[in-house]
C-alpha cells in the first residue's frame, strides 16, 4: 500500500494556507520594520547633529600666513 502525502490537491491547499498567512501577517511585519527603521534613522540624524555642534565648538584655530 502506497501512501502519497504530496498530492496535487494537498499541495495546492498547503500553498493556499501559506499565501493566506503571508497576506495577513506581512502588513504587520512591514509596519513594525518601518517604525523600527524610522526610529533608527531619527537617532542617527540626531547624533550627527549633536556631534557636528560639538566639533564646531572645538575647532577654533588661528591661521597665519607666512
Amino acid at each position: 500500500m502506497k501512501i502519497e502525502f504530496f498530492t496535487d490537491a494537498r499541495l495546492s491547499e498547503m500553498w493556499g494556507y501559506i499565501k493566506m498567512l503571508l497576506e495577513m501577517v506581512a502588513p504587520g511585519v512591514m509596519i513594525f520594520f518601518a517604525i523600527a527603521t524610522a526610529g533608527l534613522l531619527i537617532s542617527i540624524i540626531a547624533k550627527s547633529f549633536r556631534q557636528a555642534s560639538k566639533e564646531k565648538d572645538g575647532h577654533d584655530y588661528d591661521y597665519q600666513e607666512y
